[in-house]
């Protein structure tokens, strides 16, 4: 049975981002920006 009903997982890019208060992750990796804009859209941020 799960019991991650609408978690989050997040990556060590995006807790130093939330951390430091940047908008924008450290990397070039569009996969890895997408991701991220799609979170911080859930997260309200």
């Amino acid at each position: 049975m799960d019991y991650n009903l609408n978690a989050m997982h997040l990556t060590r890019l995006e807790i130093e981002a939330l951390r430091t208060g940047q908008p924008f992750l450290n990397t070039t990796n569009k996969r890895e920006t997408a991701e991220w804009e799609a979170k911080k859209a859930k997260l309200g941020l």
